[in-house]
């Protein structure tokens, strides 16, 4: 097979104090923009909470990107385009195979735990599902975390390091950030779960990234898990705020994820970790 030219390719080398440096601006900056902008917004989301998130979700993305072509155009002194950040464009191949994800996570729990669909919740937002569930849930964070997690931190490791060890550095560094910080019923266990699923989830985007040579197909995958793990519950008892709720005959929170939901159970790294190993012989077979 022929081997394919991808963006990174065209990149300047950097020196490691750069890409350290260009990796903390970029995670200061995603944070500090929804600090930011939040702010003043503040008025607005006590007027109409809707309508704050409409205003909000779109301003933080696009001041987000605004910081990462910043970085690369004037730090960095490099194109962006460089680094993925070019025109919005999908392969369905992939858009299909990252919708199917969290499916498939929640199909392989709800057979080894002998779940089966409960009734939709009578207290599901359905009025506020749009702009809670899915612009805000959905969008926010995704768009901007592949952003400046695959296009740039993940693009500036790469420079210097295979493709698994820079999917591996950016995805402890996401996960990281992703630690949860609130005082719910976290444990030690379901804590590490959380963890290194979120590792694997991020390392899985990375390879999509690197293979689909975009950003934008992890971006939407992203998008997808974030919705999902929003709408379905998977426990043994039925909650009337979710959508979907699988009810479980077996309460194994080490598969069923307990309080992390999709995202704490140990499916989810296992069927990441496969796809990123299908996704990387690909890789090898094309770049032989």
């Amino acid at each position: 097979m022929q081997n394919i030219v991808y963006w990174r390719n065209f990149m300047k080398e950097q020196s490691w104090g750069k890409i350290i440096a260009a990796t903390l601006l970029g995670i200061v900056g995603l944070f500090s923009t929804q600090i930011i902008l939040g702010f003043p917004l503040l008025p607005l989301f006590e007027y109409n909470q809707n309508l704050g998130v409409l205003v909000f979700v779109p301003l933080v993305n696009i001041s987000v990107i605004l910081i990462a072509y910043l970085i690369i155009r004037y730090f960095l002194k490099d194109s962006p385009s460089a680094y993925g950040l070019k025109r919005v464009s999908f392969n369905w191949k992939w858009v299909v195979l990252v919708t199917l994800l969290p499916l498939i996570v929640t199909a392989i729990i709800a057979i080894l735990l002998g779940g089966k669909l409960g009734a939709i919740g009578t207290n599901f937002p359905f009025a506020e599902t749009f702009v809670g569930g899915i612009i805000y849930t959905g969008f926010l964070g995704s768009v901007t975390e592949e952003v400046i997690f695959h296009a740039l931190i993940y693009s500036l490791f790469r420079q210097k390091l295979s493709v698994w060890w820079a999917a591996l550095v950016t995805a402890i560094i996401f996960a990281l950030v992703h630690l949860p910080n609130d005082n719910a019923n976290w444990t030690i266990t379901t804590f590490s779960q959380f963890f290194f699923s979120a590792v694997a989830i991020a390392i899985l985007f990375a390879y999509i990234t690197e293979s689909s040579d975009s950003i934008w197909n992890a971006a939407w995958g992203h998008v997808v898990w974030n919705i999902m793990v929003y709408f379905i519950n998977i426990s043994p008892k039925w909650q009337d705020n979710f959508l979907v709720n699988i009810i479980i005959s077996k309460d194994v929170p080490l598969i069923s994820g307990g309080e992390g939901g999709l995202t704490g159970s140990i499916i989810t790294p296992l069927v990441c970790l496969l796809g990123s190993a299908a996704i990387a012989w690909r890789l090898k077979k094309q770049r032989i």
